[in-house]
């Protein structure tokens, strides 16, 4: 009867543990996506930068007399430009790998609540098993 009862606990404390995984693993698969999100946002915040110090030295330039064309223009708008893709590279790679790092977070989850399940069904054999050797048999199936 005891052994029963551990059992029913047992199967109790695994449907817990499974909802608890679930949870966690929901809650990484969220925040991935928010770091994806955030990723763009920041990728789309220095495409604007970029447009916004490119108009910047344009009217910097045309404003001292300068033409918009000379090679002095040109050259900071390279350089700006070459920057500003260099910083949207980094930012993809960064939010990339926090994505990722989020994703194996929510397996990890999701792995453990399966364990739970493994452990149970362990137990459930283990008990029918001794049950079995006890001549204990009900004649019932527990599995």
């Amino acid at each position: 009867m005891g052994q029963a009862v551990g059992l029913a606990l047992a199967f109790k404390g695994m449907q817990y543990q499974k909802a608890a995984a679930d949870a966690e693993a929901q809650s990484a698969i969220e925040q991935g996506e928010l770091a994806d999100i955030q990723t763009q946002q920041q990728t789309v915040d220095r495409g604007r930068d970029l447009a916004r110090q490119l108009a910047s030295l344009s009217s910097q330039f045309s404003g001292s007399g300068l033409s918009g064309g000379g090679a002095t223009v040109a050259n900071f708008q390279r350089t700006e430009g070459k920057s500003a893709m260099d910083d949207i590279s980094s930012i993809k790679v960064m939010g990339n790998a926090q994505r990722r790092k989020f994703q194996l977070s929510g397996y990890s989850s999701k792995m453990g609540g399966k364990a739970a399940q493994m452990e149970f069904g362990a137990k459930a054999g283990k008990y029918a098993y001794d049950s079995k050797q006890a001549g204990q048999g009900t004649g019932y199936k527990l599995i």
